[in-house]
Formats: structure tokens, sequence, C-alpha cells
């Protein structure tokens, strides 16, 4: 599979430091349509890269970075397939196994739904996110 590469512009972090901050510049991102304020496109955005090339990268060079080759089936089951496993798995204890009314049975899921999403965020915020293998990496100053 081939890598994608992109240029990005060094924002903070920069010098001798293995983490850079880098803001993707992307001109041509819609944003002049009605829908603009609920699309979630971006026309500039930051994250977090390593540099481990071994060169000195200063705030505002320019840089060419390298995405993360990450499965998008597997993060799609994890973002969409898990909480929805919860969600059906809730509602069948609920009433079958516990015989409670479809009422509470439904809030009691929906608590648990949510509970899913608060889950997924922290294992983001505490494992994903800390490794180093999931974020870009610098290739090389341009």
């Amino acid at each position: 599979m081939k890598k994608i590469k992109e240029e990005a512009l060094v924002q903070r972090g920069g010098g001798n430091k293995e983490i850079v901050v880098l803001k993707k510049v992307r001109p041509e991102a819609c944003g002049h349509c009605h829908a603009k304020a609920v699309c979630g496109v971006k026309k500039e955005f930051e994250f977090h890269a390593v540099n481990n090339t071994g060169e000195k990268v200063s705030e505002g060079e320019r840089v060419w970075i390298e995405l993360p080759d990450i499965s998008l089936s597997k993060l799609s089951f994890l973002v969409y397939g898990f909480p929805v496993i919860v969600l059906v798995a809730t509602l069948l204890l609920a009433i079958e196994v516990f015989s409670f009314s479809e009422l509470s049975s439904l809030l009691m899921a929906a608590v648990f739904f949510f509970l899913s999403f608060l889950v997924l965020r922290l294992y983001d915020k505490r494992v994903v996110s800390k490794k180093k293998e999931y974020r870009p990496k610098v290739l090389r100053k341009i």
C-alpha cells in the first residue's frame, strides 16, 4: 500500500524536539456553501508529528510528512460497531435476562451507549495518542 505524503508547516516545538506541532493548510477545502457550519471540513488544523529525522526544524519551516497507515475498517468498527454492539447487548440483557421494563431498558442502553463513547475517547487519549506509530512522521525539510 502506498504511503501518503503531505506538506505541513511547523507551528511549535521546533528545534531538536522529537514531537512537533504541525499545521496543515488546505486552501482547496470548501467553506463557501451554506452547510459549512456543520460539515466539519477545516481549511487549516494542527496536529502532532514525530520528528526522528535528526534534522533541526524551526517554527515557520515547511516539512514533508508521512501519514500513518491505519486500517479504516478496524477504525470504523471501533468507532461505530463497538457502541452499537454495547447498545444492542444492553437492551437484550435488560429486557430478556433482567426483565426490566422497555422504558428503563432503553434508558439504560442509552446510558451505556454514551459511556461506550467515553471509554473510546479515554482509550484514544491514554493509549492510542501516546503511540508514536499512529502519529505522522516528519520525513524531511523542504
